[in-house]
């Protein structure tokens, strides 16, 4: 993030798995989980949006950031 100046608070995290949401929290971005109902794994907890695919998450960071995609 430092070397390519990425602004972690103004960014997302997007995943599938509970990991994914622990990468993100830990990095400082929000967290979209892409709920794809995964039985053999504990559900994440603290992700800032559950939705039930990338499109869904798409339209979540878009009415999020007002439609200001950059």
């Amino acid at each position: 993030a430092r070397q390519w100046d990425i602004d972690l608070a103004a960014s997302y995290m997007v995943g599938d798995r509970a990991s994914d949401i622990a990468c993100g929290r830990a990095a400082g971005t929000r967290t979209v989980f892409i709920d794809l109902g995964y039985t053999s794994e504990a559900s994440p907890e603290g992700h800032d949006a559950s939705v039930s695919s990338l499109k869904a998450a798409v339209d979540w960071i878009c009415a999020d950031h007002d439609g200001a995609v950059a």
